[in-house]
């Protein structure tokens, strides 16, 4: 049986592998392993292709306003590699940006993800490789936090 913090990664890595490069996106990561849930490999497998790895940074859980309930709140991570296609720094920066776009159009298409929460925010920024020795790629890095009700019993 799945948790709904399993739920929500999955339906995360899903709204992710829906950007297809046609109509508002311009990037396509609906490839077969261009969406992990994971950390990001080394770094030299991520240097041809676009591609996004999803992994879990924490989960919270407050009380809410009701006796007796819960909030819980969950941050996934999303980290994306783009690589450029003119060597400048400029040209990574807006792929990045592309693909942070990307993101958040695929997963605001259903703030709830299927039900799941309650809503959602999408925090990200963007930077050039070049920092950590890939001067020719573009990261994206972005942080996804949804959150959903929850009674003491686990119900939801």
């Amino acid at each position: 049986m799945s948790t709904t913090s399993g739920s929500v990664i999955d339906a995360v890595v899903a709204a992710l592998a829906t950007i297809n490069g046609a109509g508002v996106y311009a990037n396509n990561l609906s490839g077969v392993g261009a969406v992990i849930e994971g950390d990001p490999p080394d770094q030299s497998d991520v240097l041809t292709t676009v591609c996004a790895f999803v992994d879990t940074g924490s989960i919270t859980s407050e009380h809410a306003p009701e006796l007796g309930r819960y909030r819980r709140e969950i941050v996934v991570q999303v980290y994306g590699f783009v690589p450029a296609s003119a060597d400048s720094p400029t040209s990574r920066k807006r792929a990045t940006l592309s693909l942070l776009d990307d993101i958040c159009y695929a997963i605001e298409a259903d703030r709830s993800l299927g039900s799941l929460v309650i809503d959602l925010i999408i925090q990200g920024r963007t930077f050039t490789g070049s920092g950590w020795g890939a001067p020719s790629i573009g990261v994206v890095y972005a942080e996804v936090v949804a959150y959903w009700w929850v009674d003491p019993q686990g119900g939801v």
